[in-house]
């Protein structure tokens, strides 16, 4: 299984959304969300093949996986 990359932009969209939630919803929940990241990992680190596989036609996805 390939190891998960972390892309410069979807750092900025996190950083983006956390100040926004710090904002309109408080530090308490942008904390929350801040957190989040980390445990989805943590995650999908332990348990790579979790959630339902999902049917691209883009081979740049193929593998890729939805859990809610």
């Amino acid at each position: 299984m390939p190891a998960a990359h972390k892309r410069a932009s979807a750092k900025r969209d996190l950083i983006e959304h956390y100040v926004c939630l710090a904002e309109h919803g408080g530090v308490e929940t942008a904390e929350r969300f801040g957190r989040m990241p980390a445990r989805a990992s943590r995650n999908l680190s332990r348990n790579p093949r979790m959630g339902a596989p999902l049917s691209w036609r883009s081979p740049k996805v193929a593998g890729l996986r939805f859990s809610s």
